[in-house]
């Protein structure tokens, strides 16, 4: 932490939290609140619709896949699933503009993602050649398309392997597909020797390496030999504390600020190294002992003092952590009522930090919240629009 910041985490040393009552309990009673404060819209402003990333097609996508997990789980007398197609329902899908603009492929474009959600809820031929129709623009390395996870080709592999996974009558189909874009994104970097976002090397599962190698090898497993060079490289790059950088340039200007959270830091290469250890049993060692290293430093230092997310805040930490009384008392601070007071008895305390955001699954808390209660339990927990098919 640059000492010329406000303190990024709070001091981990008070007792042992534990959950006030059970995840399920808190799944609903978040699931009731987020549903009560993003009401179905008579109509959507475009300009605040960012595919499954962000806005209500996002919260369609999350509500779908937390159905998946927990079926028995309704809201004012409706299941998840019908709640997905509630808010899917005042989108004009003919409206929609295919390949939205030049730097939202993948999880951020609106068009691809509304398609893709139909192609699960549906499985039909129709929908989901309509998704793959649209893929073929992505595999033009002459346009400006990024590689990473949130706004690129990464994103592209996820929301392929989405639908794959709700319509696997299609999935010969979609395979195809998966390996043009695979293919695509390692070309792009043979092609610029690094994957870059702005001309930046990032490391993160946001916008960097680990987060494209994730895709691609879960996307492709086949491919894990051809990427286990860069997983190395990665490896060699976790530092004494346990930590990573966030990119090749703060290293190389000595500006990095040391963050711990899911887009940069420990708790994102935990979560993401856990995702590629199966496809590596050469590496599993040095995996488990980066692992465990990045977990010291999370339980060290990943009480953030942020909004409570998936992408910067407790929760994606505490998911990162093993299950039991570490994971449990992290989430002991992100509970409704937890927050609420937290933020009573200090305004400074866990304020937004969600880049304009009204609701995002990895961005905002009620959303994020949801996801955390949803799988918790589980080990390892899987992060929406990253780990979760």
């Amino acid at each position: 932490m640059a000492s010329s910041d406000a303190p990024r985490y709070l001091e981990n040393t008070m007792p042992m939290k534990t959950l006030p009552s059970t995840p399920k309990d808190l799944l609903q009673s978040t699931l009731d609140t987020l549903i009560q404060t993003y009401p179905v819209p008579e109509s959507y402003d475009a300009q605040l619709q960012k595919g499954i990333f962000s806005g209500y097609t996002s919260l369609a996508y999350l509500l779908l896949q937390i159905h998946r997990l927990h079926p028995d789980i309704s809201v004012q007398d409706k299941n998840l699933r019908a709640w997905t197609l509630a808010y899917l329902e005042p989108i004009r899908r003919e409206e929609l503009v295919h390949g939205d603009d030049e730097y939202r492929a993948g999880s951020h474009s609106e068009s691809l993602s509304v398609d893709a959600l139909h192609s699960c809820l549906s499985g039909t031929e129709e929908d989901v050649q309509s998704v793959l129709a649209s893929v073929a623009q992505y595999l033009d390395l002459e346009r400006p398309y990024m590689d990473e996870l949130f706004y690129g080709r990464a994103g592209l592999l996820y929301v392929l392997r989405l639908v794959k996974s709700w319509a696997p009558a299609h999935s010969a189909a979609i395979e195809e597909s998966i390996a043009a874009v695979a293919e695509a994104t390692l070309q792009n970097r043979k092609e610029k020797g690094n994957w870059t976002i702005v001309n930046t090397r990032y490391y993160g599962p946001a916008h960097g390496d680990i987060g494209i190698l994730v895709q691609l090898v879960l996307s492709k497993p086949s491919i894990a030999p051809d990427v286990r060079n860069i997983l190395v490289e990665l490896l060699d790059l976790q530092q004494e504390s346990g930590n990573w950088p966030t990119s090749e340039k703060t290293v190389q200007e000595g500006t990095d600020k040391d963050l711990v959270q899911f887009c940069h830091g420990a708790p994102g290469f935990v979560l993401s190294l856990q995702a590629l250890r199966p496809f590596y049993p050469d590496l599993q060692e040095r995996i488990d002992k980066a692992i465990e290293r990045g977990r010291l430093i999370t339980w060290e230092r990943g009480l953030s003092v942020k909004e409570p997310s998936l992408c910067h805040g407790i929760l994606s930490n505490a998911l990162a952590l093993p299950p039991g009384a570490q994971r449990e008392h992290f989430l002991s601070f992100c509970t409704l009522d937890a927050v609420e007071q937290a933020k009573e008895e200090n305004p400074e305390l866990f304020q937004q930090a969600s880049y304009t955001s009204k609701v995002s699954p990895l961005l905002n808390y009620l959303p994020s919240a949801a996801w955390t209660w949803a799988v918790c339990e589980l080990d390892p927990a899987p992060i929406p629009l990253f780990t979760d098919v």
